[in-house]
């Protein structure tokens, strides 16, 4: 098949993201502009702590304190940083995806789209097996938005990005314990800190550990049974050049 017939049936203007993915860019614009604001906020009341910090007399007291002042400072605003530049990515994906519908025969824009049969005067919707296959056998969003265009920094800026908000409010409260510990009487900040501990604590166990949906028993155990199976199956179906 040449190229004018390959592409004869394709409706740039018209294109538009499927479903699935266009959830998974509405859910991470949510997410991401919360990471924004909170980082940003947290940059703020860093850089107003900044200003306020005792001497520095030279202890050790005060050498962390200012240690945990200025990195919490730098990871918020790096934190701030890579949200921006992940919004930049996810809100760029439509016109990606629709760049890769008009350009890449082999790409999932192209794939996923309802297609003219061979003999047919109209367009049935065509399902993509391998799509389908995709979806039930990636790591949750991440093969998703890859398959649809996603830039291609985008894990590592994701990675950078959780890293210096999680870090970036673990040296807030750090520094604001220290703050108290320092310029308060000792019994003051021996009451305050197990709120401290207590405002941090919580939120991080549940990200780490928490944030997945409740799965279900029988299907755990039956990926268990066919584990080996069902890893070069799914090794065979994330394909159409894309990794």
């Amino acid at each position: 098949m040449d190229r004018d017939s390959d592409t004869a049936d394709l409706k740039p203007f018209a294109y538009d993201l499927p479903t699935a993915p266009r959830i998974a860019v509405e859910n991470w614009l949510a997410r991401l502009q919360a990471i924004t604001i909170v980082t940003a906020l947290f940059a703020g009341v860093q850089s107003q702590l900044l200003g306020g910090l005792p001497d520095d007399l030279g202890r050790a007291s005060d050498t962390a304190l200012r240690f945990f002042a200025y990195a919490g400072l730098f990871l918020n605003i790096g934190g701030t940083l890579s949200s921006v530049l992940l919004l930049i990515a996810v809100t760029s994906m439509p016109v990606t995806a629709r760049h890769l519908y008009v350009s890449c025969p082999h790409s999932y824009p192209r794939q996923m789209f309802p297609r003219r049969r061979q003999g047919d005067g109209d367009y049935p919707e065509w399902e993509n097996n391998d799509a389908q296959r995709m979806l039930l056998n990636s790591e949750g969003d991440a093969q998703l938005l890859r398959a649809f265009g996603i830039a291609r920094g985008w894990d590592i800026i994701l990675f950078h990005c959780l890293l210096s908000f999680v870090g970036g409010a673990v040296f807030t409260f750090v520094q604001i314990a220290f703050t108290a510990w320092i310029a308060e009487r000792t019994v003051i900040a021996a009451l305050v800190l197990p709120f401290a501990i207590f405002g941090v604590a919580p939120p991080l166990y549940v990200l780490f550990f928490l944030m997945g949906p409740h799965q279900c028993l029988d299907c755990a155990a039956e990926r268990r049974r066919n584990g080996s199976a069902q890893g070069d199956y799914s090794r065979t179906t994330t394909g159409l050049g894309f990794s």
